[in-house]
């Protein structure tokens, strides 16, 4: 017989797509919505240019959205939600119409719950136990973004891969809510899901302690807060929260957004670097609708690690202002505005400076800080330098199809040279040291989406 191994670490959990060790109920949906509903005309006219295109590979389908709970929903239209540039262009009764008609096909089976309660650790089994290697600590893996877990941290070896088998499975019943990047310290898991971080221990799989929160999909970042094993992530896009690794008390939660302007989301994960707590915002106006297009913009916000006390934060440019142009309604439009930074800051230690990337603009006028890669120093948040890789990259959530099928706020409506092509660096920039001309030399790897 072949033996097969089972990893104590959490590379055998991502092998397996981050499955679990008990079977739960789930809930069965038939989608059918009623045609008939006064909702269907908001959808179509809202939202149907997105989840009706098979070639719009970001926006879930029609059959997916259809199947989520009318609380999944609003929340995702709400604010802090991921369509909540979307949802503010509707009324709450446009949005209650929206749902009704969304979910008016669902035919349930009940089954489910809150997924840590089957698989909670008995009553003399609840210590947390953070001995061995520090694997991934955060979204990037480490703070240099390397996403790269050496043989020693996973303490598997190449030989080791064809011989592992699954060790356990988890199910996450009835939860749309879920970050797809955890922790791994020692045996220890910390994951977030549907509103609740949990430490999962590996080898005894159950749940040692949970911390609930409201809806995140923010990924954790694992470090140490005057002498005390923290976890720090965000919470309802403006929130970040840190939280005891070892009891998982809170050690203190803030409104971490810009002191000017109106903040934005917090999508991508948190860094923690000599306590600092380096916050990215992906505010940007993309979702183009109503007057006044487009506000909001990139921004970075950094607290003291100790109490989430504001050090300073950088705006990847100035305020939204009217820029003197209309749309095809003849509405006032803003500007500038985007450049959101969409992925988790790198640190470059050795020159104190932090990095971040950022995405496209929205509305005019053009800043040089779009689709680019910025250094910053990490005492002070002063702008080091600024690589741009496409200029006049100005587009919105308006903009679908060609020039004849966009919405009115679309910039293409005032600049026929602007092609505007959505082309974000998506991801954080890779810190790496490579020879080049028989010289070790220190570079960013970064992927646009170009």
């Amino acid at each position: 017989m072949k033996r097969t191994r089972h990893a104590s670490f959490v590379a055998s959990v991502f092998a397996c797509g981050f499955l679990g060790t008990t079977a739960f109920a789930q809930t069965e949906t038939t989608n059918t919505p009623d045609p008939d509903l006064p909702g269907r005309q908001i959808y179509e006219q809202f939202c149907a240019a997105c989840h009706d295109n098979p070639a719009d590979t970001r926006a879930a389908s029609f059959e997916a959205i259809s199947a989520l709970s009318g609380e999944t929903l609003y929340g995702a239209i709400s604010e802090g939600g991921v369509m909540a540039p979307m949802g503010a262009a509707l009324s709450l009764e446009e949005k209650i119409s929206l749902i009704e008609y969304l979910t008016s096909g669902q035919s349930a089976v009940p089954g489910g719950g809150n997924w840590t309660t089957p698989i909670m650790c008995e009553a003399d089994n609840l210590t947390v136990n953070l001995d061995g290697p520090e694997a991934f600590t955060t979204f990037g893996v480490d703070e240099d973004s390397t996403r790269h877990v050496s043989s020693q941290q996973s303490r598997l070896t190449t030989a080791d891969m064809s011989e592992l088998d699954v060790a356990w499975v988890l199910a996450f019943p009835e939860s749309q809510n879920f970050s797809a990047a955890p922790v791994s310290v020692g045996q220890t898991i910390f994951i977030n899901g549907d509103g609740v971080l949990a430490a999962f221990d590996a080898e005894d799989a159950c749940v040692k302690w949970t911390y609930e929160a409201s809806a995140s999909r923010s990924p954790i970042t694992y470090g140490e807060i005057d002498g005390r094993a923290a976890l720090l992530y965000g919470v309802g896009r403006r929130e970040v929260h840190a939280v005891d690794a070892l009891t998982g008390e809170a050690i203190w939660a803030v409104e971490a957004q810009p002191r000017r302007g109106d903040g934005g989301s917090i999508r991508p994960g948190v860094i923690l670097h000599d306590n600092k707590v380096i916050v990215p915002i992906s505010a940007s106006g993309v979702g183009g609708g109503g007057n006044f297009c487009c506000t909001g913009h990139g921004a970075v916000v950094v607290l003291n690690a100790s109490d989430g006390s504001w050090v300073w934060e950088y705006h990847t440019m100035d305020e939204a202002t009217e820029n003197g142009q209309v749309n095809s309604r003849g509405e006032p439009q803003r500007g500038p505005s985007g450049a959101p930074i969409w992925s988790q800051p790198t640190v470059d230690a050795e020159r104190n400076q932090v990095i971040v990337t950022t995405g496209e603009g929205t509305s005019f006028p053009a800043t040089n800080t779009s689709d680019a890669i910025i250094a910053l120093d990490l005492d002070t948040g002063t702008e080091n330098w600024v690589f741009q890789a496409m200029e006049m990259d100005l587009w919105n959530m308006h903009c679908r199809g060609d020039d004849s099928t966009a919405g009115p706020n679309c910039p293409w409506h005032w600049d026929d040279e602007n092609i505007g092509r959505d082309f974000d660096f998506g991801g954080s920039a890779i810190l790496a040291t490579t020879e080049i001309d028989g010289e070790a030399r220190d570079i960013l790897l970064a992927g646009q989406k170009s």
